[in-house]
């Protein structure tokens, strides 16, 4: 019989199992903390890491899941046939540093110059407005992945709207996966070629890049999330530090008048802003079903974007204090030209390496994580088996889109300021409330009256 543990480690596995009523082979598998185990007389063997037994124990010890569904995977974590996939876990704590570097990314170089095109001095407020909106994007996000408990997000989509139109709103977010990683690393390439190594070509920096992503990939999502684990508190460090040296060059004055221009260009200014910024964390929804179950994970989701909405809010202000809303919205990178401005008793100079090396390692992270969620849901959606075959021949195709997504900088960062937020909005309000109203409309109906 098969033991499925509520909760417990390898020396409780024993004393907090209950049976369910169906056979399994020889052996007796006991689940817990997500590890597969098999009993064998007195001793108790981790065979595999899988997913689906993640289980949330009541107070009665009573673990409720999908005992069919639950039978085939034990059946086949014991035969070897677990895709690689489902072995992948992360904790809590990683999954809210990878929503915080989702968020940040590549935008906290850019966001207030955007920011202050619409708003101009009244940019801080259009900030908080962003970070209301992108908690309320979250919790949509959220709502999403309560769904997906027993299946991926492309077998959710199958099943709540047949197999056809249900794969090809799937391939829908798997273009914009795509389009939404190749311009994360092709903006990383512009900054580099623009600010750093104007000598190096572009292509040069990309491919070394992607090398680095594909290598980073292969070692699948556990590896990524400990190393953000490591660099997380790099990244902290550098950004305090950088607010700090620009204290001296604070200029309150910047932000008058308040609402000089109206509300209406703080709330659309927040509306487009929240776009960009925190409608690209719908990639998270990928990752969010391979994360384990712990009492505080809805409250870890949310505090990972409140940190990188703080993050990017506080960004903005103090790029209105220290360049003024005219020199905020003309500079193509205009956190990078605020980092310049850093001079302490002359000898604490040139400091704008802290933000190139912080945006880098946000960038870098939300380019894996974009490129993670398309090549994991294309391995589903044309049904090979590891999505690692997969790694390689993608990373090829990002770099060339990443080339064709526009001829230069001034080009691309036309198309992300006037007409890429509509798009995430689509990506992560629209479709995602059409399906939490179809889903809701299909079990009030499945309801008996």
């Amino acid at each position: 019989m098969i033991h499925v543990v509520g909760i417990g480690r390898r020396h409780r596995a024993r004393h907090c199992g209950m049976r369910v009523g169906y056979e399994a082979p020889s052996e007796s598998a006991l689940f817990g903390d997500g590890r597969l185990y098999v009993h064998t007389g007195d001793r108790l063997h981790s065979v595999h890491h899988v997913l689906a037994f993640d289980w949330a124990a009541e107070p009665d010890g009573v673990a409720h899941r999908n005992v069919q569904a639950d039978r085939q995977l034990a059946v086949d974590a014991l035969s070897g046939k677990v895709n690689p996939l489902m072995k992948e876990r992360i904790s809590v704590k990683q999954m809210t540093i990878l929503v915080m570097f989702t968020i940040v990314g590549d935008t906290i170089i850019f966001i207030p110059a955007q920011t202050a095109a619409i708003a101009k001095q009244d940019s801080l407020l259009s900030a908080c407005l962003s970070l209301l909106l992108g908690l309320g994007i979250g919790w949509i996000i959220w709502r999403l992945s309560l769904l997906l408990e027993n299946s991926s997000f492309f077998e959710f989509n199958r099943s709540l709207l047949g197999k056809w139109i249900g794969s090809c709103i799937f391939g829908c977010y798997l273009f914009y996966f795509l389009l939404t990683g190749a311009a994360v690393v092709r903006n990383i390439g512009n900054f580099l070629v623009t600010h750093i190594m104007p000598q190096t070509p572009i292509r040069a920096l990309l491919f070394i890049l992607l090398i680095t992503i594909v290598w980073t990939m292969k070692h699948g999502l556990e590896t990524i999330a400990r190393s953000g684990e490591l660099l997380f508190p790099l990244a902290a460090v550098l950004f305090v530090m950088l607010i700090a040296f620009l204290l001296p060059d604070f200029n309150w004055s910047n932000m008058m008048p308040v609402l000089g221009e109206g509300v209406s260009p703080v709330l659309f200014g927040g509306i487009v802003t929240s776009g960009v910024t925190y409608g690209e964390l719908i990639v998270i929804v990928m990752i969010l079903p391979l994360v384990k179950r712990e009492k505080n994970k809805k409250r870890d989701f949310f505090l990972g974007i409140a940190l990188g909405g703080v993050v990017l809010t506080t960004i903005t202000g103090v790029s209105i204090l220290v360049l003024g809303q005219y020199l905020t919205s003309k500079h193509i990178y205009p956190s990078y030209a605020m980092a310049r401005k850093i001079s302490i008793g002359h000898f604490l100079e040139r400091m704008e390496v802290i933000l190139a090396i912080n945006w880098i390692i946000t960038s870098f992270f939300k380019s894996v994580i974009y490129y993670y969620g398309f090549v994991t849901g294309l391995s589903q959606w044309v049904k090979v088996p590891d999505y690692r075959l997969l790694i390689f021949p993608c990373a090829f195709l990002i770099y060339g889109i990443s080339f064709l997504l526009a001829p230069n900088v001034v080009y691309f960062n036309l198309i992300g300021f006037k007409y890429w937020p509509y798009w995430d909005m689509t990506m992560a309000v629209l479709l995602p409330l059409a399906l939490l109203a179809i889903h809701a409309v299909k079990r009030k109906k499945r309801l008996p009256a």
